[in-house]
């Protein structure tokens, strides 16, 4: 054997990992086949369904890991692998707000759904103001809002004045 086919080995060295990055997938299509994940930065990198290695399902939202690259179209993600999500105790979690009520007549939960009309007193430009708050399972009404204090005074002037042209048609038959 001839001392040109050996080659010394001097270190052992394992191959480096590739570098890696955290961040989301911003959008994919399960169609098409492609998507876009968010890094760290707010850059965007594409990707296709064959850069992911670890998420079952690629989905808007999920928090990754990937390794970036660019190539000439621009920033590229492969390797994409879904970031395990830590478990929480439900007992120690902060509860999220509810801003449900219960329905008055059907008792579901639900978010009032607002119907607006007319001011009480339309002139020629009118913005529609609330009116009442209903539920979007059985319509039953939930809460009645009251005119405001521009419609009440509206609403004054005119019974003022129709009481006004009543007491002149009145005196006109006298």
């Amino acid at each position: 054997m001839s001392s040109q086919s050996r080659t010394k080995v001097t270190s052992i060295s394992r191959p480096q990992s590739p570098p890696t990055t955290g961040g989301h997938i911003k959008w994919y299509s399960q169609e098409k086949r492609y998507g876009f994940a968010v890094d760290e930065n707010g850059v965007e990198h594409y990707f296709n369904s064959n850069d992911v290695i670890a998420v079952a399902n690629p989905g808007t939202g999920i928090a990754i890991e990937f390794s970036p690259r660019v190539n000439q179209k621009g920033p590229r993600a492969t390797l994409i692998k879904e970031v395990a999500r830590p478990t929480v105790n439900r007992s120690q979690s902060v509860e999220k707000s509810d801003s449900r009520v219960k329905c008055g007549s059907c008792e579901k939960l639900m978010v009032p759904r607002l119907i607006l009309g007319p001011p009480l007193a339309a002139s020629n430009h009118w913005t529609p103001v609330p009116k009442k708050s209903v539920c979007p399972f059985c319509g039953c009404t939930h809460q009645e809002f009251p005119p405001s204090p521009e419609e009440r005074t509206r609403q004054r002037w005119q019974i003022a004045f129709v009481v006004f042209v009543l007491l002149i048609v009145m005196a006109a038959f006298h």
